[in-house]
């Protein structure tokens, strides 16, 4: 059962609260400076803990295997779009919409990655009902979500004109 995994659900768990505080707290900065500005600082603050971790593994005698020539291109390719581009794209969202709103949809990424993952590997991955169970909880959750938003906007206004 799933509850065998219960060391992944807690680090999941943990990964959400720090994910979703990295995201109130980007939407207070991005208010106030440019989103180059603020992604520049995360990916050099991320650059160099990747570089602290590898310094630390090779002192270990751990080094990991480095990667061929070909790997660096798309590796390079990767990092520029997947990462970069849809970081500054996700900066620049945060401006216009509420981070409750950005943190639903974002909540979709495990299943997209799933989806990914089956098209690519076809029927060789077999998933149990939990899991079909949670995807459904998340894709509830973002269809939900607009429609609780605008019917608490409409009671509000409501509220005001009475």
């Amino acid at each position: 059962m799933e509850f065998a995994y219960w060391q992944g659900f807690a680090a999941g768990l943990g990964c959400a609260f720090v994910g979703a505080l990295f995201a109130v707290i980007n939407k207070h900065l991005v208010a106030r400076e440019h989103f180059a500005v603020i992604s520049c600082y995360q990916m050099a603050g991320a650059c160099v803990g990747a570089v602290a971790v590898l310094v630390g593994q090779w002192l270990l005698g751990t080094s990991p295997q480095s990667p061929q020539t070909a790997d660096w291109v798309w590796l390079l390719v990767l990092s520029q779009v997947c990462t970069v581009g849809a970081y500054a794209a996700y900066m620049n969202v945060l401006r216009h919409l509420s981070v409750f709103s950005i943190n639903v949809v974002y909540n979709l990424e495990p299943v997209y990655g799933i989806v990914l993952a089956a098209l690519l590997f076809g029927d060789k991955e077999r998933m149990s009902g939990g899991f079909y169970l949670g995807t459904g909880i998340i894709l509830m959750a973002v269809v939900v979500t607009p429609w609780l938003q605008a019917r608490a906007r409409s009671a509000g206004d409501t509220r005001r004109k009475t």
